[in-house]
């Protein structure tokens, strides 16, 4: 089962740093405004592809999983930024947007918007 992570709001004024959390092997999900992103620091040997999770089939009978997103997170020291996400299209029933992760050895992440 997905890990539901707490958004952190960044205030303009106080340099606020994001503060990360280990990714999930069963996938991480987050309360999505529309403005919110996913910032992933990939720790490990080799790149990760974090996968955001499309809840809508298209209109031609294609499933929700065909338009998946994939994104390619290089290991090293600086963090991926994925998102905003649209929460028409990725957000569940919930309100949540739900990302999948290739691998998540060494893998952190952090949810934010700002103000």
């Amino acid at each position: 089962m997905a890990t539901t992570r707490t958004v952190q709001t960044l205030a303009l004024n106080n340099g606020t740093s994001p503060t990360f959390a280990a990714a999930e092997a069963t996938g991480d999900n987050y309360i999505n405004n529309g403005k919110t992103y996913l910032l992933v620091l990939n720790g490990g040997a080799s790149p990760v592809t974090c996968t955001a999770v499309n809840q809508i089939a298209d209109n031609f009978g294609g499933a929700a999983s065909s338009h998946n997103v994939a994104v390619s997170c290089p290991n090293g020291t600086t963090p991926t930024l994925i998102g905003p996400l649209d929460p028409f299209r990725f957000n569940d029933g919930n309100g949540r947007s739900n990302v999948t992760w290739s691998a998540v050895t060494s893998v952190t992440i952090a949810v934010v918007q700002g103000i």
